[in-house]
Parts: structure tokens; C-alpha cells; sequence
């Protein structure tokens, strides 16, 4: 989920230097296409600037006047993208750098727009939210941190942290963070990824009935795989439970597999034959061989699902629990 900005109004600090920035650069280009008059220092006192002059064309012979023209003519000009420099600016180019999974550039802008605004939480929010796409969750908790630390009731910024929480394998600290993510949530998207959290923080440590409330309560929000995750849970229950098996517009081939291997529907050859690559195949065939008791073959799964380094899935730090209570 990307960060949402926090309902605080923004700090207009730096807000001042892009403006002066901006000035500047305008009368450079004023002065460089000859609209502005050119100031020297007086060679006589050194302290009264002098504007140059030069002769009106109509003072100067045709002839000499196209030979200036020849002399002085420049290949037209190419206009070149300027770079972002308003608030505004700095995150539409850190979301179009997203778009374009160029994390560098997002970094590179998200960093711009915590110089300009280091009052804001919502620039360290964006910065944090970059390094966790790079799996550097250690910087991303670090930005997060700041992140409450300017707004304490910023509901994004306790989910982000939750999620690297649960990666490095703290879930009683994810946990908590996450319920506080519940409390401060601004719309039902954050309350909805929020109990999908919770359900999948439930599911990782074998509290099934946790997890089928948490993941219920998401109904259908989020993007499938809280529905993936209800139908496992209740099939570790020992349940045959078929509810209202709906899936989001939005949801995975591998989500609807699931739902379709668990309600009769297919065979598991489909996932066999993707989760030979790794990936999140992996780990849903090894929650079907949980669900059937066969442990060895789901550790040799999930650790399969482990190599292929999906590391900001929510479905990685679930399996790197798992494999901590099964080895």
C-alpha cells in the first residue's frame, strides 16, 4: 500500500528557497536571452553597477547587421525537463518513479522532499516506504520512526512500520503497531490492509481464529489475499468452509488457484507447475501441504518461496515464521 500523506497540513519549510531558486533561475534566462540588461561592476569605484549598452540596429549599416546575425545565430535550443522542485513536484516524480520501478530515483526524490520539509512526516513516510521496496527494512523503520515522532496519530506510518516489523521477525512489536494502525487508519483502504496485517500476524503464528476474525473483517478489500488467507485458515481448523468465495477484481491467478483447489473445483497441478520457479506458488503449496499435515514437504516449499525473494510480499514474513516453528 503506498504511504497516504497525513492528515496535518504540510510544513512549508524550504518552501521559501524553492521559491527563490525559482526566481533566480527565471531572471538567468531573461538575462541569457538578452531580455534583461546586463550588470557590470564600475571599474572605476567598484561599487556602482553599470548597464551595458549596445547600439540600436538602426544606427548600424544592413549589411554589418546580417553579419551579426550570421555571427552570433545559435542552433535552436532544445527545452530540457526541469527538475522537481515544489513539494507537489517531488512526489509526483517519486510516484512516477515507482511506476517505473526506478527505486533510485524514488529515493532520490523522497529524500529532496524530507530537505525541503523536514517537519513533514509524510516526506519521511514516502522515504521509508522506497527502502522497504528495496528490503532495507532496518532504514525503513528508522524513517518511520521519525515519521511518528512528528505526527504520533499518523495511521500509515504505523502500518509501514508493522510490515518491516514482521519481516525482521518482531511480530509482538508489528503486532502492536499494527492495532495502532487500526486506531489511527484514515480511510477504509488503511483499515482494511490494516486487519489484513493483523490476520496475517494471526496466521504466521498458528492463532487461526485470530486470523479468520481479522481476515473477515477486510471482507472484500485489500487485494485477494486476505480471502486466500481466510479459506486457509479455516482449512487448518480442520473446517470445510466455503463462505461467500468471491474474489476481488484485482486478485492474483494464484489466489483464485487456491480457492478453486480448496473448493474441489481444480487439482493442484496448475500450482505444482508454477511453484516450480519459487515464488508465491511456493508458499501457498505449502500452506495446501500444511493443510494435509505434510510438514517436510511444506518446509521444502516455503524455503523454495524464501530463495525466490519476494521480500515485501506479505506472504514473506509468514513464511519466514513459519519455517522458524517448523524447523
Amino acid at each position: 500500500m503506498n504511504p497516504l500523506r497525513h492528515t496535518v497540513a504540510r510544513s512549508s519549510v524550504g518552501n521559501g528557497r524553492w521559491i527563490i531558486a525559482l526566481l533566480l533561475g527565471m531572471a538567468a534566462v531573461l538575462i541569457a536571452a538578452g531580455l534583461a540588461p546586463r550588470w557590470f561592476d564600475d571599474p572605476g569605484t567598484g561599487d556602482q553597477p553599470i548597464v551595458q549598452t549596445e547600439p540600436a540596429f538602426d544606427d548600424v549599416p544592413e549589411a554589418e547587421t546580417a553579419a551579426v546575425f550570421e555571427q552570433t545565430a545559435l542552433p535552436e535550443a532544445v527545452p530540457e525537463q526541469a527538475p522537481p522542485e515544489t513539494l507537489d513536484e517531488l512526489l509526483e516524480a517519486y510516484n512516477a518513479a515507482l511506476a517505473e520501478n526506478d527505486l533510485t530515483a524514488a529515493l532520490r526524490h523522497a529524500g529532496a522532499y524530507v530537505k525541503a520539509a523536514p517537519d513533514d512526516p509524510y516526506g519521511y513516510a514516502l522515504r521509508g516506504y522506497a527502502h522497504w521496496l528495496r528490503s532495507r527494512c532496518d532504514i525503513a523503520v528508522a524513517d518511520m520512526n521519525r515519521a511518528i515522532a512528528l505526527a504520533s496519530n499518523y495511521g500509515y506510518a504505523y502500518f509501514g512500520r508493522a510490515s518491516c516489523l514482521f519481516v525482521t521477525g518482531k511480530l509482538d512489536e508489528a503486532e502492536r503497531d499494527a492495532r495502532d494502525a487500526l486506531i489511527y487508519a484514515q480511510n477504509d483502504d488503511e483499515l482494511a490492509y490494516s486487519h489484513e496485517l493483523l490476520g496475517w500476524l494471526a496466521y504466521a503464528q498458528g492463532r487461526f481464529g485470530d486470523a479468520i476474525q481479522s481476515f473477515t473483517t477486510v471482507g472484500q478489500g485489500g487485494d485477494g489475499m486476505a480471502q486466500a488467507g481466510l479459506w486457509l485458515a479455516h482449512a487448518r481448523m480442520g473446517q470445510d468452509w466455503d463462505g461467500a468465495m468471491a474474489l476481488p477484481s484485482g486478485a492474483g491467478e494464484n489466489e483464485r488457484l487456491v480457492l478453486d483447489i480448496l473448493a474441489g473445483r481444480r487439482s493442484r497441478t496448475l500450482l505444482e507447475t508454477a511453484a516450480r520457479n519459487g515464488g508465491p506458488a511456493a508458499f501457498y503449496l505449502a500452506q495446501l501441504e500444511l493443510v494435509e499435515g505434510c510438514e517436510t514437504e511444506a518446509v521444502a516449499f516455503l524455503e523454495a518461496y524464501m530463495r525466490s525473494g519476494f521480500s515485501t510480499d506479505m506472504t514473506y514474513p509468514v513464511a519466514r515464521a513459519q519455517l522458524r516453528l517448523l524447523r
